[in-house]
């Protein structure tokens, strides 16, 4: 198995392509530069499958049309993100305008997501939108705009929550093994025990 991250441009988000040891891909996230996607999935030979999302905001989404389209992937993201998908304006929470995002398939929270070698379990981990969730693949947790090394993600755009973020990391991420390695949506990755202990909005037990 391999993970990829490729930083989109200009917002600096964390997408990720993970492929199989057959080079069946799923992209994680793929928030712009759908041109630097498709020459790595192209250099590697890469057969993608799926796109799926952590949530709606436009930082996260921004190619997932184009890509969708250009290789016929079915795209997946929480049932609670769908007022956000669905709404461009709450997508481009800032402005500037942009398309809706076409979503076919809806998964709720502990749903199982396979794509050949590849199981992804998807937690919902609302609070910095009501839909956010993260993918659990083996030990490896891409958390979005949950959590990220050292801190966490930005709980005051619509359907945002401080509490409910917290409630979020200590119930659901801080439950994982502390070897989890966490691939976040925007900076380093970490890993589920470095954060318990320094991560100073929300410490573990």
């Amino acid at each position: 198995m391999r993970i990829k991250l490729i930083v989109t441009q200009p917002f600096g988000q964390n997408c990720y392509v993970v492929s199989d040891d057959e080079n069946r891909a799923v992209i994680i996230d793929p928030g712009a530069s759908e041109e630097k996607i498709s020459l790595y999935l192209m250099q590697n030979a890469l057969k993608p499958q799926a796109i799926l999302l952590t949530h709606g905001h436009f930082d996260h989404v921004g190619a997932v049309n184009l890509l969708s389209k250009e290789y016929n992937l079915p795209v997946y993201a929480n049932i609670y993100e769908k007022g956000i998908l669905s709404n461009p304006s709450k997508i481009y929470v800032f402005g500037g305008g942009g398309e809706a995002v076409k979503v076919d398939n809806w998964f709720e929270n502990g749903d199982v997501l396979e794509f050949g070698d590849l199981t992804f379990k998807a937690l919902h981990t609302p609070g910095h939108t009501v839909g956010s969730s993260c993918f659990l693949l083996k030990d490896n947790l891409f958390s979005g705009d949950t959590l990220f090394r050292e801190s966490i993600g930005r709980c005051d755009l619509e359907g945002g929550s401080f509490e409910t973020i917290l409630s979020s990391i200590k119930n659901k991420i801080y439950t994982l093994d502390d070897n989890t390695n966490v691939y976040p949506g925007h900076g380093d990755m970490t890993d589920v025990g470095f954060e318990k202990i320094y991560n100073p909005y929300v410490r573990g037990e």
